[in-house]
């Protein structure tokens, strides 16, 4: 299938290199030994082909001579004879990944300036310290890759005392004149897979590389917010936030259920919603407005991080080859500090006003618990609430990714759920028995039995490890610090899962109590 020359070349995978136009190596998997069949076009986006893919469609048809829609690997090389693929060709590609990554961007040129005008800025709150820089670029990490200023994370670090009061002098000169400089705006695009194999461009997340300077700066300004907004946030967002976490947020969800389904013909029902690009679909001026209105930041601040969000430029990077480069205002490149908080503040007025429905927030994960009782079993009008704000600040739903799971030990509360179809802007939501959520299964029975499967299995190939270590007589001061940072570490994620035990909740299956028991004796024998 054409999909093969779309796909990520496996490591291992025999390669033939064709040479681009750029004296870079482009690779062509051996697999397409054999027939291809270019009959169908297989990347599409709404029915249509992805833009880019079309060149490599196009380019696959004229290859094929006698015109019987199948491609031999002969008739491959025979057409790239040459050795090149022509710069436009390679353009055209990078542009379409470019312009697929930002398709959603709208004209919001006006309403931004109208929010501008209306904003007074005044003295900023936000100052910086030589000892704060200091502190902030030696928290640069040494392996952190650099930015397109190509100033390396070891000079920042170990020469943070010299440069700290010239960064400072930079940094508030910045906040003064809520002015970013352009090149601390660059971002250089890598393409990272979502999985190990890449069919579609949405198989890709797409990583900005971003002044390592900028970097420093936008943590001093991060923790400067989070100090002035930590007590209006919504208590349900448990992402980024001091003293909670992934573990929080299960727990919450857990315990709520648990204590609702104690009521007879209960039920519990958890969508878990998908968003599209999320962190790239944001709106400055939305975000602005939050900000200023509900979190009461000032509007020195506001204003640069109105210029932080706006006319960034970027470029993709792909086999060292580097695309034009396109400048947008939307979004906030996944990669710099600040995106993880922004969204947090722009999501924050995401709440659920009935009491018994919750939208539990890690980010952009978010879950709809609608705690629920015959026989009204369904989400009712929060479900609509929730598509209406997304749709007003400019957040897409993935109805086809967007999954429910209805919780209950009734199977004839189950069977009434299951009977009613949940939809999203017309298409029905698929109910599953299981899903993973924040890296725990979630099930219909809350019983976690894939999960602990997995933690089990885990948890027998790190004590083979750890067996090995002992037979070659390591010390075991050695033994126990690897127990404790490989092993012990996953069954206490297990042992939060098994608290629902305590609740009066026998779902978890004596067997899998043992051979954690085992488990454990195993290592301390």
């Amino acid at each position: 299938m054409c999909r093969a020359v779309g796909r990520a070349v496996p490591a291992k995978a025999s390669t033939t290199r064709i040479q681009s136009s750029a004296h870079v190596p482009l690779l062509v998997e051996d697999r397409l030994v054999g027939m291809m069949d270019c009959s169908q076009e297989v990347l599409f986006v709404s029915g249509e082909p992805k833009k880019g893919m079309s060149i490599f469609i196009d380019i696959l048809r004229r290859a094929d001579k006698n015109d019987d829609g199948k491609l031999t690997f002969e008739e491959f090389k025979a057409y790239f004879s040459d050795g090149v693929l022509t710069p436009d060709e390679l353009q055209q590609l990078f542009h379409a990944i470019d312009t697929h990554n930002t398709e959603f961007e709208r004209d919001r040129s006006s309403e931004r300036k109208s929010f501008i005008s209306s904003l007074n800025p005044g003295i900023p709150t936000v100052t910086f310290s030589k000892e704060e820089v200091v502190r902030a670029l030696k928290m640069t990490k040494l392996n952190t890759a650099s930015g397109p200023d190509s100033i390396c994370a070891r000079t920042l670090k170990h020469c943070a005392a010299q440069l700290g009061e010239v960064f400072q002098q930079l940094f508030q000169t910045s906040m003064n004149c809520c002015t970013v400089p352009q090149r601390w705006k660059h971002s250089t695009i890598i393409p990272i897979p979502k999985k190990g194999s890449v069919k579609v461009l949405n198989d890709l997340r797409p990583v900005a590389l971003t002044s390592l300077v900028m970097k420093a700066m936008e943590r001093i300004i991060k923790n400067s917010i989070t100090k002035s907004v930590a007590s209006l946030m919504d208590p349900l967002q448990f992402a980024y936030r001091a003293g909670r976490g992934v573990d929080d947020a299960k727990l919450f969800i857990m315990e709520a259920i648990h204590a609702h389904l104690e009521t007879p013909n209960s039920i519990a029902q958890l969508l878990f919603a998908d968003f599209s690009s999320a962190f790239n679909t944001m709106q400055p001026h939305l975000l602005a407005q939050k900000v200023v209105t509900r979190f009461k930041l000032d509007h020195q601040l506001t204003l640069w991080i109105m210029d932080f969000l706006t006319d960034r430029s970027q470029r993709v990077l792909v086999n060292g080859l580097y695309s034009d480069t396109l400048r947008t205002s939307t979004g906030s490149p996944q990669g710099c500090v600040l995106s993880p908080l922004l969204f947090i503040l722009y999501t924050d007025d995401c709440r659920s006003s009935q009491p018994h429905c919750h939208l539990v927030k890690f980010a952009d994960d978010t879950v709809l618990l609608s705690l629920l009782s015959a026989p009204n079993l369904h989400h009712s009008s929060v479900l609509q609430d929730f598509v209406t704000w997304c749709d007003d600040v400019c957040l897409q739903l993935n109805p086809t990714k967007t999954k429910e799971v209805i919780v209950t030990y009734s199977s004839k509360q189950r069977q009434l759920a299951e009977a009613i179809t949940t939809t999203i802007g017309g298409e029905p939501v698929e109910v599953v028995e299981e899903y993973r959520y924040l890296g725990t299964m979630f099930d219909g029975l809350l019983s976690f039995s894939s999960n602990t499967e997995e933690i089990l299995k885990m948890c027998n190939q790190r004590l083979y490890m750890l067996r090995k270590l002992s037979s070659f007589a390591v010390n075991k001061k050695i033994l126990l610090t690897f127990y404790y940072a490989f092993i012990e570490n996953i069954l206490a994620i297990l042992k939060k899962l098994l608290m629902g035990r305590a609740l009066g909740v026998d779902g978890i299956h004596p067997e899998f109590l043992k051979a954690l028991d085992s488990v454990v004796v195993s290592c301390l024998m």
